[in-house]
């Protein structure tokens, strides 16, 4: 077969990837006025040696919760420092809902 070759430089420039695996990572909601509900009972992260059947959160711990893996995701530090500056002004004065 005359293009036997490319399968050989086919495995070569593209190797195989690993198998994918989902990993369940919880469930976290900021339900507002300084509330919020996580639920990690079903999470992965843990390890199987830990014990996540009743693991949830719910008021106030779970609202820091959810704001600390929010600002965790941030790719950059002037996002690290811009966010809690909009999070105190819309506390501070409220949402702004005006159109230009």
């Amino acid at each position: 077969m005359p293009t036997k070759w490319l399968e050989g430089l086919d495995a070569l420039l593209f190797a195989r990837s690993a198998a994918f695996r989902y990993v369940e990572r919880g469930a976290m909601a900021s339900m507002g006025m300084w509330r919020g509900v996580a639920d990690f009972s079903k999470t992965e992260l843990l390890g199987d040696d830990v014990d996540t059947k009743d693991l949830t959160l719910s008021g106030f711990a779970a609202f820091v919760a959810w704001r600390g893996a929010y600002l965790s995701k941030q790719l950059s530090w002037a996002n690290m420092l811009l966010v809690p500056m909009f999070w105190f002004k819309s506390w501070l004065f409220g949402r702004d809902i005006s159109r230009f």
